[in-house]
């Protein structure tokens, strides 16, 4: 009686000292968090400097260093509100710049494909750069030419980009070298190339690459299970730009996934997400209001989701989210195989292909998702998303000591995949 008094004392303390390492945001911190809202001071001022731009450009319409202007406060104008129309606005004014310019339209071109980028249209953002690929000294275009590379799958060639620029002294190059380790799987000199990048910009003291540096490396510590490190560096992110929202919606995944608090989540994503409409964040709220079984709220915040990406200037941005969306909230696989093909075509990453071999295992083809899964996504990509939809391929095909090695794995990122996958995982 008395060992058996022991056990459970020695348990008790075990699982009290589990739960306080556990702990990472506390409840002041994202109840702070959580009431501040967007700031509409900001909004004002980028109103009135767009206001100015603007009055130049319908004076002159051939005035470039107005259209390079307007565009850039359109670009920050999105990143404010998620508003697409002010990225498809800056799309018009670099397009306009980019023909109109006599000298230096290498400048403009490297512009207008950051902008292509963001909207997913890769090829777009490669064919524009296609006149000035031989121009390995000019390192801003070898960044944004190693950046389309990687999104087009074109791995050999992206690293031929970087090599071209190799310089560990630049805040650019560190933070793609990272990119290109996460990539190989290579977690620990993806995380030292990143602290490196946060150096760079604390030396800098640039706002910018400040934000840029500790949330991503935010996302690599949480990678590593390193979830203490990776709240930090958001807290950090919070300190100099507090109305950031990768950073709350970050936050929040810790909450939800980590703490295993849902309803904290939630009501920190949906005061942060007032005022915005990244379709995204409309997702994950329904994947959460899921979890703390609001099926009314999780159907609202999915149909918000699918009128936001219903509107045509979105093009292909969520083509992956919409495919996966049709598959699993709608049980329609056959259209999501339709996104998924699109998609593969659009952005050939083994992320696409698992997408496919996904779809083609929902719409009864096992054989050929394993196919695909063997081919174009195993032992090429290392993202616990793609080695999930590879295992359950497995499963379905009978291969169980090849899933059964990948459960292990997965286990271990149970935190980047989220609770909602928790299930698929231990059915493996």
């Amino acid at each position: 009686m008395k060992k058996s008094l022991i056990i459970i004392i020695v348990m008790v303390i075990c699982t009290a000292c589990s739960e306080k390492e556990q702990a990472v945001v506390s409840p002041s911190d994202y109840t702070k968090f959580s009431q501040e809202k967007i700031t509409l001071l900001e909004k004002s001022n980028l109103d009135r400097e767009l206001d100015f731009w603007n009055k130049k450009i319908k004076n002159d319409s051939v005035q470039l260093s107005a259209l390079a202007s307007a565009a850039n406060v359109y670009n920050q104008l999105f990143k404010e509100t998620n508003n697409i129309g002010y990225l498809k606005n800056a799309e018009r004014c670099l397009e306009k710049a980019y023909d109109v310019a006599a000298v230096k339209k290498e400048s403009f071109a490297i512009a207008l494909a950051q902008n292509y980028i963001t909207q997913h249209r890769f090829k777009d953002a490669k064919k524009v750069l296609l006149p000035y690929e031989a121009m390995t000294s000019v390192s801003a275009l070898q960044y944004v030419l190693f950046d389309i590379n990687m999104e087009l799958g074109n791995y050999s060639k992206a690293e031929v980009n970087l090599n071209n620029f190799r310089n560990l002294s630049d805040f650019n190059y560190l933070i793609r070298v990272a990119k290109y380790s996460d990539y190989k799987g290579d977690l620990s000199s993806t995380i030292r190339y990143m602290e490196k990048a946060l150096k760079k910009a604390k030396s800098a003291n640039n706002r910018s690459l400040l934000l840029w540096a500790y949330t991503n490396l935010g996302d690599y510590y949480g990678h590593d299970g390193r979830i203490e490190e990776s709240y930090d560096c958001y807290t950090k992110a919070l300190a100099i730009a507090p109305d950031n929202m990768y950073a709350k919606k970050a936050i929040a995944w810790i909450l939800y996934s980590h703490e295993k608090k849902p309803a904290e989540a939630l009501t920190m994503l949906e005061n942060a997400t007032k005022g915005r409409r990244a379709p995204d964040h409309f997702l994950l709220m329904s994947e959460i209001a899921k979890a703390v079984q609001n099926n009314e709220k999780s159907i609202a915040y999915l149909e918000a989701y699918q009128q936001l990406t219903s509107n045509s200037e979105y093009g292909v941005m969520y083509d992956h989210h919409n495919a996966l969306a049709l598959i699993d909230n709608y049980n329609n696989p056959i259209k999501g195989k339709e996104l998924a093909k699109k998609e593969v075509a659009n952005r050939p990453t083994p992320a696409s292909y698992a997408l496919l071999a996904y779809a083609t295992l929902k719409n009864g083809d096992k054989e050929k998702a394993l196919e695909l899964a063997n081919e174009f996504v195993m032992n090429k990509t290392y993202e616990p998303a793609a080695q999930l939809i590879i295992a359950q391929i497995y499963k379905a095909n009978n291969l169980d000591e090849k899933a059964s090695q990948l459960k292990k794995e997965l286990i271990g990122a149970a935190f980047e995949l989220g609770p909602s996958y928790e299930k698929e995982i231990l059915k493996l």
